[in-house]
């Protein structure tokens, strides 16, 4: 799977390619999983074209399953996401809401999302 570390100060987290589809489905979640666990991380930070196509279609159940993978192996993991990706209004709803929490957040700039990753 193809992720940078990056290595901030005495931190380091993984970082999704620009451009590049990680995840085709949400069982390759394992995969990114077990790349934290290769690289001694719970930190990552993915985009929006990292992830799998129905991601932003709460209908089909994919971030609901990526999320929840992300909670139980407490993984914080940060989200970019231009602000012309299309997502539906239930997204923009789940957005406000996992933004309160320390588990995932969204972003629309790769240096907030970093900040965040690493406070």
């Amino acid at each position: 799977m193809e992720l940078e570390l990056v290595k901030r100060a005495e931190q380091c987290y993984l970082r999704g390619p620009i451009g590049k589809r990680l995840l085709s489905s949400p069982l390759q979640i394992m995969e990114l999983l077990n790349e934290c666990a290769n690289h001694n991380t719970n930190l990552i930070l993915l985009r929006a074209e990292n992830l799998t196509p129905g991601f932003f279609d709460l209908s089909s159940r994919e971030a609901g399953e990526i999320l929840q993978k992300f909670s139980n192996y407490r993984i914080k993991a940060a989200l970019v996401i231009s602000s012309d990706q299309e997502k539906s209004r239930m997204f923009n709803e789940m957005s406000l809401e996992t933004n309160r929490g320390n588990i995932f957040r969204i972003f629309e700039k790769v240096e907030q999302a970093e900040q965040w990753l690493l406070s």
